[in-house]
This record gives C-alpha cells, structure tokens and sequence, in this order.
C-alpha cells in the first residue's frame, strides 16, 4: 500500500513539472528589419536573444546566465541582466506591452536598440487567448 501511495505521488509531482510553462518568449521587429526572439526562463534564472537577419541567418545568439526578476506584485515586471532590460505588464496572466533593450547586432558593430513587442506567449493564461 505505501508503494501504490509513493507512486501516486510521484505521477501527480512528474506530471506537475512536465506541463508547467518553462519560459517567456517574445518576438519583435528591430529597426534594421531584423527578427529579435527572447526566451526567458525565470525558474533557471536565464534568458536568450536571438537576433536574425531577413535571409535568416543569425546575426546574434546571446545567452543570459545570471537573470534578476522584480515583480510590484500588482501588474509590471522587470527583467535584467548585463546587456539585457526587459519591462513587461502581466494582464491577468497574459504578458502585454513589453519593452526590450539588448544588443541587436553582432558581427564588430554593436547596436543597442530597444525594441517593442505587443503581446508574448508563455504567461499563465493559454496563449490563445492572450494573442488575440
């Protein structure tokens, strides 16, 4: 019986951790045309940009390890690192209004730009809903 009611436990506690959400993941456009894609993950405590020019190929591919996260426990989020600044608005577990500011271009010549993005998926309502 003790067997039967670990292995109950630990099916609810897998299937827990499996469907949990593991990141923030956002898309935007930068000023040179290029595809900015980040992908934070505030349980590992890291974050990634990747940046890619319009024939696709990957101008920037830069992994944040180290990733702070301030909430006002009310609607906005910070997100830093070095090199790295992401404000988001939580709307009722959807992430709307983001701002970004991080390098966008690699390759010699550095570009910090900011970049805006609308709506990203991850939060803790279904993104179906949120990217309406």
């Amino acid at each position: 019986m003790r067997n039967l009611i670990k292995f109950a436990v630990l099916a609810v506690v897998l299937s827990c951790g499996v469907s949990a959400k593991a990141a923030m993941v956002c898309e935007g456009l930068t000023e040179l045309g290029t595809t900015l894609k980040l992908s934070v993950d505030l349980q590992a405590k890291r974050a990634r940009v990747e940046v890619a020019a319009p024939d696709g190929t990957k101008d920037v591919n830069q992994v944040f390890q180290r990733v702070d996260h301030v909430w006002d426990g009310h609607m906005t989020g910070l997100i830093t690192a070095l090199g790295l600044s992401v404000k988001y608005e939580n709307h009722y577990g959807c992430y709307r209004n983001i701002v970004i500011t991080t390098n966008i271009s690699g390759g010699g010549t550095n570009s910090i730009q900011v970049v805006q993005v609308a709506n990203c998926r991850g939060g803790s309502t279904r993104d179906e809903i949120c990217l309406r």
